[in-house]
């Protein structure tokens, strides 16, 4: 994969996932650029962004930069052989395929074009659940959400709507108890 897909699917991914700014710093491209030259997957950085967003509070990812994953990644061990046993792991298609089933739910969810298959088969599978739910259920969720973002109020509209949905997928992923 070219380093600058690369580099603008992370970027994509983390600021989705932030819920604020709109671009990367110079110290974070450089750091992504590492990542690359250091050929560590996109599915690991993207689950260790989710790992290090989901320790903070909403009001607090505002100032959160990769500098921490990045930190994570040179000082943790495990996260090391996390990185360096990827390639050993067990086929991402057949754990969907264990989620599906043990939900019953429907094998169109493992289609997808995406390069990165994990992150496109959740992408589906909280969809599926969302549009499935009850409105009863997801105003519920709704509430719950705008609770937790109604005590930092310095978001700005877009960033707002960027937390909202990030929250509400962190919804879905737990009551569904959907894998990363």
């Amino acid at each position: 994969m070219p380093k600058e897909d690369f580099y603008k699917e992370i970027e994509k991914f983390y600021l989705e996932n932030k819920g604020f700014g709109s671009q990367l710093s110079a110290k974070e491209r450089e750091i992504v650029e590492s990542w690359f030259k250091k050929n560590i997957s996109k599915k690991t950085i993207k689950k260790l962004i989710i790992q290090e967003l989901n320790r903070l509070p909403i009001n607090k990812r505002k100032k959160f930069s990769l500098i921490s994953v990045d930190q994570r990644i040179n000082k943790n061990k495990k996260v090391e052989k996390q990185i360096k046993s990827e390639s050993v792991q067990e086929d991402p298609l057949q754990k969907w395929k264990n989620y599906l089933k043990s939900k019953n739910l429907p094998e169109n969810l493992l289609s997808t074009e995406d390069e990165d298959i994990d992150f496109a088969i959740q992408n589906n599978i909280i969809n599926y659940f969302w549009k499935n739910m009850e409105q009863k259920e997801k105003e519920k969720i709704f509430k719950k959400v705008k609770s937790i973002l109604s005590s930092n109020i310095n978001l700005k509209p877009d960033e707002y709507q960027k937390a909202l949905k990030s929250q509400i997928r962190k919804e879905i992923k737990k009551k569904y108890d959907i894998p990363d």
